[in-house]
């Protein structure tokens, strides 16, 4: 039974790793938008190198006042599509936003949070000529632009996938082992399933192509944080729920120092979840406010700013640094108080 049991287990995770293997090499922009370019403006097609010839087409600057009209004009009447234009200077300061004169044929991109700051041709579209127009903001309009390196990025996801995987693989132990016991415990065993639904979903957003700054990505971050919290949420209530059938067992509920110490632990991982989502919200906040920042200001005020923004880091370190430790200190005496019970 239990070689069944584990037999059945593996067959259905050997299905699931084909899946996700088959997802991740899945990479397309049925819309035409491809965000990721917006850095290098380079096309970025996996097992092939950007051209080295001249472009089919010429490009015409021609600025009036703070508008500037942009023209991309065919050379020898030769169709050209799939182009991108993007309105920044060197070192990703942005100079204005782009206005459509052809809505049909081409569409407005945002790059490094900034709307219609780019352009490019929808897909299968050709093009003799091209006309656009950008309209230039003031001229003590100073963007930065913060990002990820890309090798910080993959060890991000690699680390999540592999947190992944080990939570799945402890959960799916801890159902066999609940079937295995004298008498199974349904609610124990339903609790855990669902624990193992979230975090299987959480596993396939994790693995999907979704670069930095491809345009799901916030939402998948998203769908990522809510299922993260919902599986600490059925984690929790999974302990919880079996330190109050231990108590039943040895009717020592009233001096139960372990469901004490459960309670305290509930809470403390609930007050982690409420700094983790208010430590979120602040720093998206501080990052749009930082986007774009006056260029009157001189070099005194930006250290006097940054001073700030570091003590802030500071504090915010500190407490999470409190309540991660409180949450590994709360866990060893959890851990211990079931195998001490399970002792007596």
């Amino acid at each position: 039974m239990v070689l069944d049991l584990v037999y059945k287990y593996f067959k259905m995770w050997l299905w699931i790793l084909i899946g996700l293997n088959i997802i991740t090499k899945v990479h397309g922009f049925a819309n035409g938008k491809f965000p990721q370019s917006c850095e290098s403006l380079l096309p970025q097609h996996d097992g092939r190198t950007p051209m080295n010839s001249e472009p089919p087409f010429e490009m015409i600057v021609d600025q009036k006042g703070d508008t500037i009209t942009v023209s991309l004009q065919s050379k020898q009447s030769t169709p050209f599509r799939g182009f991108m234009l993007d309105a920044r200077q060197k070192g990703n300061r942005a100079v204005g936003k782009f206005i459509l004169l052809e809505p049909d044929n081409t569409r407005l991109l945002t790059c490094n949070n900034f709307a219609d700051t780019a352009v490019n041709a929808i897909v299968g579209m050709n093009f003799v000529c091209f006309l656009v127009v950008v309209k230039t903001e003031l001229p003590n309009i100073l963007a930065t632009t913060l990002h990820n390196s890309p090798l910080s990025c993959c060890l991000n996801k690699v680390l999540k996938i592999l947190c992944s995987l080990l939570c799945v693989a402890v959960e799916i132990t801890a159902v066999v082992l609940f079937c295995l016991a004298d008498t199974i415990k349904v609610t124990l065993v339903a609790l855990v399933c669902v624990a193992i639904v979230f975090d299987f979903i959480k596993l396939v957003i994790v693995c999907l192509p979704i670069g930095p700054s491809h345009e799901l990505k916030e939402i998948c971050d998203l769908m990522v944080n809510v299922c993260s919290v919902i599986h600490v949420i059925f984690t929790t209530t999974v302990v919880f729920v079996g330190v109050l059938e231990m108590d039943n067992c040895r009717n020592t509920k009233e001096d139960s120092w372990l469901l004490k110490v459960m309670v305290a632990y509930t809470i403390w991982i609930l007050l982690f979840l409420i700094w983790v989502s208010v430590n979120s919200i602040q720093r998206k906040a501080i990052l749009g406010r930082s986007q774009i920042g006056n260029q009157k200001h001189g070099k005194r005020w930006r250290k006097q700013k940054n001073m700030k923004l570091s003590a802030a880091e500071v504090m915010v370190t500190a407490v999470s640094v409190i309540l991660i430790v409180g949450n590994l200190c709360f866990a060893v005496a959890v851990t211990v108080g079931i195998f001490r019970y399970q002792e007596m």
